[in-house]
């Protein structure tokens, strides 16, 4: 199935492929990935502090 290029996401081999392969849009994509993890990190503490910690 070939899909239009606007409909492409990273999930897409192509264009995770072609962002990797720029440096400066790797560089990018690293750091909204290290903000995203460090964000839902923040979350999860916050979460466990209104719930006690309890599990």
């Amino acid at each position: 199935m070939r899909k239009k290029l606007q409909d492409l996401t990273i999930k897409d081999a192509f264009m995770f492929a072609a962002v990797m392969s720029d440096t400066e849009q790797c560089r990018h994509l690293q750091k909204d990935c290290i903000v995203t993890q460090f964000r839902i990190e923040k979350l999860q503490k916050s979460i466990a502090v209104l719930l006690g910690n309890r599990r």
